[in-house]
C-alpha cells in the first residue's frame, strides 16, 4: 500500500493535530513495513522531523502558505496526484480538493460550528468558510475518521453524514518514562492543562479554587497552556480574587516537565465546555493522578467512569468534587487504580492498526 499523509501542521514541538500525525506515522511505519508512506510537510516544517527516519518513509517539502488557502490545495493535490498513491490521509478538516486517489479525512471536533459563542473573535465569514471546507471534506472523503463517538454524533447531526462512512479511532496517549519524577513545588497543587480560551471554562475553576483555599490554605493551582491575546478572562479572575501568589500560569512545558507536573499533582482538573477527545485526562490517568472533569461533550466517554464528573458551570459542585478527591483516600485510590487501567488501553499502536484498517476500507471497490 502506498499512502500519502499531510503533515504540514507538525511543528518543532508537536501539539494537537501535529502530535497526532507524528505519533500515528511513527507507529504506522513500524506495523506496516511493507507499505510506503509519503509525508508532506510545509517548507517551514522541513526540519521538524529531523532524525525521524524509516526505510518505508519518504518526506516531501512544499512551499505551503500559512493558514488555509487555494494555493495550499493546488500544491498538495498536485504532489499527491503525481505520487499516484493508493490512499491520501488528511488529518484536518480542510482536505485538499483536487486529489484523485482514495482519501481519508480525520475530524477532531466541530467546536467552531457547534459553539460559536465561545469563539467571538472568529468572524462569521471565517466560521462559514470552515463549515464549507469541512462539509466538502466529509462529502469528498471515502472514509471519515472521528476521534470519539461524540465527534461522530456531531458529524452525523451537523452534516447528515451516514454512520456507515465514519470510523471512530481513538487517539493514543504518550506514556511517561519510568525516570520521570514527580514535581515537588513544596505545596499540594491542582493541575489543569488547557489553553486559556473561553470554551476551557477556566474562570469557573479559578473561582472554585479560590473557595477551596479558604478550607485548604496551602493548596495551589498550576495551569499549563498557551495564552490567548484576544481573551484575558482567566488572568482577570486571578487578579480579581487576589490569587496571584496561589495560581501559576505556565505557557509551555516539555513532555518531561508536563509528565512531572502530572505525577506530582494532588488532582487533575479539566472544566471544559467542549472537548472532541480529551488528551489531558488520559495523560493524568497514565501518571496515576486522580481526575475531576466536566460532564460535557466527549469527556464522559473518554474518562469512562474513571473520573469524577461535574457540571461545567457549577462552582459549588467543583469545590465539593475536588475537596472530596483531596480528602477521601479510598475514593482517590479507586480513581488512580481504575484510571490507570483505562488509560493504558489508549496506545498509538492500536490507533495506527485501526487507522490502517480505515485505509484498507477506503480502497475497497464499494467506495469507488
Amino acid at each position: 500500500m502506498k499512502v500519502a499523509i499531510a503533515a504540514h501542521m507538525v511543528g518543532n514541538r508537536p501539539t494537537g493535530v501535529g502530535r497526532y500525525v507524528t505519533c500515528l506515522v511513527d507507529h504506522l511505519t513500524q506495523i506496516a513495513p511493507e507499505s510506503e508512506f509519503h509525508l508532506i510537510l510545509g517548507a517551514q516544517q522541513r526540519h521538524a522531523l529531523a532524525g525521524f527516519e524509516r526505510k518505508n518513509l519518504v518526506t516531501h517539502s512544499l512551499p505551503l502558505p500559512a493558514g488555509i488557502g487555494i494555493k495550499q490545495h493546488f500544491l498538495m493535490s498536485h504532489l499527491v496526484n503525481e505520487l499516484s498513491v493508493d490512499c491520501f490521509h488528511y488529518p484536518h478538516f480542510d482536505m485538499s480538493w483536487f486529489v484523485r486517489s482514495r482519501s481519508v479525512v480525520t475530524i477532531h471536533d466541530l467546536k467552531y460550528q457547534r459553539h460559536p459563542q465561545f469563539f467571538p473573535v472568529a468572524s462569521k465569514r471565517k466560521r462559514l468558510a470552515q463549515k464549507i471546507l469541512m462539509k466538502r471534506a466529509v462529502n469528498r472523503a471515502d472514509r471519515i475518521i472521528a476521534i470519539s463517538d461524540f465527534t461522530k454524533r456531531d458529524l452525523e447531526e451537523a452534516f447528515q453524514v451516514p454512520e456507515s462512512r465514519i470510523d471512530v479511532v481513538h487517539h493514543g496517549v504518550v506514556t511517561p518514562t519510568e525516570t520521570t519524577v514527580a514535581e515537588s513545588p513544596g505545596a499540594p497543587y491542582l493541575l489543569c492543562v488547557a489553553e486559556r480560551r473561553p470554551h476551557k471554562n477556566l474562570e469557573v475553576l479559578i473561582e472554585a479554587f479560590g473557595k477551596l483555599t479558604q478550607r485548604i490554605p496551602n493548596l495551589e493551582l498550576v495551569i499549563v497552556g498557551q495564552s490567548y491575546s484576544h481573551y484575558q478572562g482567566p488572568e482577570a479572575s486571578i487578579e480579581r480574587l487576589q490569587l496571584q501568589n496561589k495560581v501559576r500560569l505556565v505557557e509551555d512545558a516539555s513532555d518531561e516537565k508536563l509528565f512531572s507536573l502530572y505525577r506530582g499533582a494532588a488532582a487533575f482538573v479539566l472544566p471544559s465546555h467542549y472537548e472532541g477527545f480529551g488528551f489531558p485526562i488520559l495523560e493524568a490517568m497514565k501518571a496515576e493522578t486522580p481526575v475531576v472533569c466536566s460532564h460535557a461533550t466527549a469527556l464522559p466517554e473518554i474518562s469512562n467512569g474513571a473520573a469524577i464528573l461535574v457540571q461545567p458551570e457549577s462552582t459549588s459542585n467543583w469545590v465539593s468534587a475536588i475537596e472530596q478527591v483531596l480528602t477521601d483516600r479510598e475514593l482517590r485510590d479507586w480513581l488512580v487504580r481504575n484510571g490507570k487501567i483505562w488509560a493504558d488501553q489508549f496506545t498509538w499502536e492500536r490507533c495506527a492498526r485501526e487507522t490502517l484498517k480505515v485505509y484498507q476500507r477506503a480502497m475497497e471497490p464499494s467506495n469507488a
